[in-house]
């Protein structure tokens, strides 16, 4: 752990209550830059190998996000679920296409880099992988502000994004949830049996580790996001 004015550190430490995990993070910011570093490492502490799903789960809401917000991602493809995420989804299930144009379930064009208003009243997932690189920024180009995530694409590569435009009926949201999450994560879809199944899960071995770092980047006064390098930085 660190902690002085310019330089601050601390270390989490997890052992998972019903599988052998021992799971550690690290974040870590100074002030030199406005990014956030995280080491993050997981360690098999059974005597056979074990699978796994890893991800982390950013989410945005109001008065961030709004129908200004745009998200900036390097060339990928995208899928949506091959059933309705919900009574009301707006995207066509089934779909594997290009970022980031896919079809509406009424045959419409929908741009999912657009963030769409609270009116839509919809709820959806999809998932997009086979990416150049490991980064999104998601902005308001209303405020000018942003945020904007790094990440290793051989640990992390599927980018989940549920969509919850205020059509999450029924408890716990109650049609009131205006949120989007963007999540790197290890694997698809959304529960461990289903990696399997898919043969996406990671696999660790018998007291195996593995060791992943991301960076975590506020920003203001950008229009448009090309890429984010390792470090954090914004080009």
């Amino acid at each position: 752990m660190r902690n002085s004015p310019d330089d601050v550190a601390i270390t989490f430490c997890v052992r998972t209550a019903r599988t052998p995990f021992y799971v550690e993070k690290t974040l870590s910011i100074n002030d030199q830059d406005p990014v956030l570093h995280i080491d993050e490492f997981v360690r098999n502490e059974a005597d056979e190998p074990m699978d796994l799903m890893w991800g982390y789960h950013p989410a945005f809401g109001w008065p961030f996000i709004d129908e200004s917000c745009r998200i900036f991602l390097p060339p990928c493809r995208v899928r949506t679920p091959e059933e309705y995420t919900a009574p009301s989804s707006r995207l066509e299930r089934g779909q594997d296409t290009e970022w980031p144009l896919v079809q509406g379930r009424n045959g419409e064009s929908v741009d999912l880099s657009r963030i769409p208003p609270p009116e839509v009243h919809s709820h959806d997932m999809a998932y997009m992988y086979d990416f150049q690189d490991g980064w999104y920024a998601l902005v308001n180009g209303s405020r000018r502000v942003g945020f904007g995530l790094r990440w290793e694409k051989n640990t992390f590569p599927f980018l989940w994004f549920w969509q919850v435009y205020r059509g999450g009926m029924g408890y716990p949201w109650f049609g009131t949830n205006y949120t989007a999450a963007l999540e790197p994560v290890s694997s698809y879809p959304q529960t461990l049996t289903q990696a399997i199944k898919a043969n996406t899960q990671l696999v660790l071995p018998a007291g195996g580790e593995r060791r992943t770092r991301l960076a975590a980047v506020a920003f203001s006064d950008r229009g448009e996001v090309r890429g984010i390098a390792p470090d954090g930085k914004l080009y």
